[in-house]
């Protein structure tokens, strides 16, 4: 008969390879709680320490839920670093406190405290990858789990083998927890037993005492590996869905918004990062229905808001927003996030966070760079001579006036109630509001557009359109030429 270890150790090498888990010198933080699995986790890393060149920190965090337990097993985690002769740190968190901060289960608590400490202490010790000792049994649950909660193919595929986002691996997802115990009575090796992994108060648990003894006895003695297969296919599909979402979310983006960042869009695709998210209509409509319900979770992910408690029946409602509304009509979602079709646009905002810019002007430096910080934008100017524009590419943020025609200092202000102006090509005056509805621009994006004006008078809606009072004639002999950028 082949010892345990060795085929314990000959699978998760298989793994490693198969999913690329390691590299040569990796640096590793391995979580370890003190339980069956995360011990045994440790103890294979540790065999296989040569084979990959690698270098082992334990990591435990103390949520100070059970009492003496909780220190017991700070203390037990402590000793098996020491017995390996690995650095080890251990930290504390009051997970009640936190719990009650978040407003949110102690068991979501005690994963974000723990999440958060393994990543800070990966960044401390510049390590490569974080190590967890998720089993299949843990996978087969977690499907289940996500199953009954009526999440999608995400949910119930996510628990993956490499989460490249976190640097997350999960080696021992092809073992199951009877071959780790098997594995670790072989070995000799004690660990530790957590007294609420019984308490059925909790759905996991549940679903592991009661739900999968069931289904094996009544309908699949092999449920938990076909749920965890199930999971894998769900998984890979899903990495490709995304990637294609990913892609088509950019390309049916219109702008992105953020208040603190001062560079362009891209810095406010990272979650959270966001304040509004502005989406093209027309191209959302043109996209397979599974693509933009992924687009619109990932619009949302993006926000600057806590959209835990958004279920499918919210993104199915921001999807009939897209299909059926008329433009104007909105929805109010949990997180305080409000979405608004407005003509061609899907506008995805924080609903008790309102852009109200500064009633602000600022002169426009002739010639030079002119910094507008309430809008994070600048405005560069310069006079040239008439026959010189014609070099000049036609294009919407370029302003062109007749230079002759304008009184000094030219203002830069946010727009107005009772605003006019003359847009080119016409003779009387226009209200700006009516201008921005008959443009199909939406009241949001309104805001965002700076105005240009001379003696009071608007002499550009900057990216829009520039007045017929100060445009270029024949008679003209110099030009200012002002550029957004």
């Amino acid at each position: 008969m082949i010892p345990e270890e060795i085929q314990i150790l000959k699978k998760v090498k298989a793994t490693i390879k198969k999913y690329n888990l390691l590299e040569d010198g990796d640096n590793i933080i391995v979580a370890v709680s003190g339980g069956a699995d995360s011990t045994s986790l440790l103890y294979i890393l540790d065999a296989l320490k040569e084979d990959f060149n690698l270098s082992l920190h334990v990591a435990h965090l103390n949520h100070l839920l059970r009492g003496k337990e909780s220190y017991r097993d700070a203390d037990f985690v402590k000793g098996l670093a020491k017995s390996l002769d690995l650095p080890c740190t251990i930290a504390v968190k009051d997970i009640k406190t936190l719990k009650k901060k978040l407003r949110t289960s102690t068991q979501a608590a005690a994963r974000e405290a723990r999440l958060e400490f393994l990543v800070k202490l990966k960044e401390k010790n510049n390590a490569s990858k974080i190590a967890i000792g998720h089993t299949l049994d843990d996978r087969a649950e977690t499907v289940l789990i996500n199953l009954i909660k009526g999440s999608g193919g995400s949910g119930i595929g996510g628990m993956d083998f490499y989460n490249r986002q976190k640097g997350i691996i999960r080696p021992l997802m092809t073992i199951t927890r009877s071959e780790i115990e098997r594995y670790l009575k072989e070995k000799k090796v004690k660990f530790i037993s957590d007294s609420s992994n019984y308490k059925k108060i909790y759905l996991r648990n549940k679903i592991r005492l009661e739900l999968i003894p069931l289904l094996e006895k009544s309908f699949n003695p092999g449920i938990k590996r076909r749920l965890a297969d199930t999971a894998q296919i769900l998984s890979m599909e899903d990495d490709y869905l995304d990637e294609q979402a990913e892609k088509f979310l950019k390309s049916a983006l219109s702008k992105v918004y953020d208040i603190s960042a001062r560079t362009g869009s891209d810095a406010a695709l990272d979650k959270g990062r966001a304040d509004k998210i502005v989406l093209n209509v027309n191209s959302l409509k043109s996209l397979p229905v599974a693509i933009t319900y992924r687009i619109i979770r990932k619009a949302l992910w993006r926000l600057k808001s806590d959209i835990k408690s958004l279920s499918f029946s919210h993104v199915d409602k921001v999807f009939l927003l897209i299909t059926e509304s008329k433009t104007g009509s909105s929805l109010n979602l949990p997180g305080k996030i409000k979405v608004q079709k407005a003509y061609n646009e899907l506008v995805f905002s924080k609903s008790d966070k309102k852009r109200n810019l500064p009633e602000k002007t600022v002169k426009l430096i002739v010639p030079g760079e002119t910094k507008l910080p309430f809008f994070k934008k600048s405005l560069n100017s310069v006079i040239l001579p008439r026959n010189s524009i014609k070099f000049i590419v036609n294009d919407k943020n370029i302003g062109m006036f007749d230079f002759q025609k304008i009184e000094t200092p030219i203002i830069v202000r946010t727009r107005r109630n009772g605003d006019r102006f003359t847009p080119l090509g016409m003779k009387g005056s226009k209200k700006l509001k009516d201008f921005f509805i008959d443009r199909k621009i939406s009241r949001d994006m309104r805001e965002e557009i700076p105005l240009l004006l001379s003696s009071g008078e608007i002499m550009w809606v900057v990216g829009e359109r520039v007045s017929d009072k100060f445009k270029i004639t024949r008679s003209t002999k110099e030009v200012l030429l002002v550029g957004l950028v």
